[in-house]
């Protein structure tokens, strides 16, 4: 498989994990507890894990996932296109690269 043709997939994982999946409640109460935090990111990570398996690969998007969600809700990080970014580029990082 081609670079281009994993971008693209990646692209289409992390829409799928970040914004197609996940329900309208956990959309609304993301960032107010560690709890809903949590749920995001493994919500997140599935469309990851159910194609490429479970591995160390999950574990650091699901980590990346919560710190840049959690970033957000701290308001540290309040550009949505800047939020997208990092999480295709630590997905990148993840599938692509490694």
């Amino acid at each position: 498989m081609s670079i281009a043709h994993k971008i693209i997939l990646i692209m289409i994982l992390h829409f799928s994990g970040c914004h197609a999946v996940k329900s309208d409640y956990i959309g609304k109460t993301n960032g107010t507890s560690f709890y809903h935090l949590m749920v995001r990111s493994i919500i997140y990570t599935l469309p990851f894990i159910f194609y490429y398996g479970l591995d160390v690969r999950s574990g650091f998007m699901l980590a990346v996932h919560y710190l840049i969600d959690w970033l957000e809700t701290d308001g540290i990080i309040t550009n949505t296109f800047l939020s997208e970014f990092y999480h295709i580029f630590a997905a990148g990082v993840a599938y692509v690269v490694a």
